[in-house]
């Protein structure tokens, strides 16, 4: 206790002066978007440095220039936004707008570096999607994401108006049968249960999203969304029953760990197999497709030794070869099978 009371502080006591030997240290890059012409960045910072020795640069994957001093006079008090453009730099700044990033490097400063992404945010369900043809900004946002605004808000602090769309994300079950109450998340902006007609409808910001839909006896699935300024984008997730038939067939002892092969094979939508288990053992059964991706893996609990048929509904799965496998404790064993519908 004595040794972690002696380094809290050391920590407290050194940390400002590493701080203060640290010549790059961060800054926000709040706002950025390119148009015809021209590209425009907003700069927030609290406190403008009065030292004449601090240089502000842009660094692009291709080039580097410094902003000129008379570009960066405070004129708003101690919170300030300060928009740059290519003609405040004292030399040209090549950028690429649909890829790539941009840095500003604060030099001879306790100020910090930000980078910015240009074009980075992935539209899974728009890939043509160009923003800067349509005159959006690409803004900051919490937890270092980034957003687009149709109304950009250069020298004001961003807002919601044109950076907001709607999600409407439907679940249902292979039979297109609606699931009520399954929960559909996406980790510090999204939170919600499907109503009796399998919908949730969110107002959010203009982003992408990893989505994670949870249900009660249904497998989950982990979509990416991409949602575009004042629109709507439609979801539509189907998810896999989780319920299995797991049944003993003889409690007598094998010899080995095995899986015998699924019967029929090629199969039409229900997989069949047995295994067995020489002892009592923790058992998970898993699926892969053909690239090794893995499709389930389900936690079958403990069973005692003996020999056990698992059967288990795949007709939401696309036609293909699979690999089925049992696991039990440090074993496992797989087979391949072939699904034809």
């Amino acid at each position: 206790m004595k040794n972690l009371l002696n380094l809290f502080v050391a920590f407290i006591f050194f940390f400002p002066l590493l701080a203060n030997g640290n010549p790059v240290v961060q800054n926000f890059i709040t706002e950025f978007q390119f148009d015809s012409t021209d590209w425009s960045m907003e700069i927030y910072y609290d406190i403008l440095s009065d030292d004449d020795t601090a240089r502000w640069v842009l660094v692009s994957g291709q080039d580097t220039a410094v902003i000129k001093n008379s570009a960066l006079l405070d004129t708003g008090g101690n919170e300030s936004l300060h928009i740059i453009r290519e003609n405040d730099l004292m030399t040209p700044l090549m950028l690429i707008p649909d890829s790539g990033t941009v840095s500003l490097y604060v030099l001879n400063s306790r100020y910090f570096t930000s980078t910015f992404p240009m074009g980075q945010i992935s539209w899974s369900t728009s890939a043509s999607f160009n923003p800067w043809e349509l005159g959006y900004s690409m803004c900051l946002m919490k937890n270092y994401d980034y957003y687009y605004d149709s109304t950009p808000t250069f020298g004001a602090p961003n807002d919601t108006s044109g950076s907001m769309g709607t999600l409407v994300v439907t679940v249902t079950d292979t039979v297109n049968n609606p699931i009520a109450g399954a929960l559909v998340m996406s980790f510090g902006y999204l939170d919600a249960f499907t109503d009796n007609a399998g919908q949730i409808r969110r107002r959010l910001y203009a982003t992408s999203y990893g989505l994670q839909i949870d249900a009660n006896n249904f497998i989950s699935e982990y979509p990416n969304v991409g949602i575009r300024p004042d629109s709507i984008a439609n979801l539509h997730i189907v998810l896999r029953s989780s319920v299995s038939d797991i049944q003993q067939i003889s409690s007598s002892i094998p010899s080995v760990f095995s899986i015998e092969q699924n019967a029929p094979n090629p199969f039409n939508a229900t997989l069949n197999f047995q295994y067995s288990l020489p002892q009592n053992s923790n058992v998970f059964v898993s699926l892969f497709d053909v690239a090794g991706h893995r499709v389930f893996t389900q936690n079958l609990g403990d069973q005692t030794a003996g020999v056990y048929r698992y059967i288990k509904d795949l007709s939401g799965l696309s036609s293909g070869v699979y690999f089925y496998q049992i696991q039990a404790g440090k074993e496992r064993v797989s087979k391949r099978c072939l699904l034809l519908k």
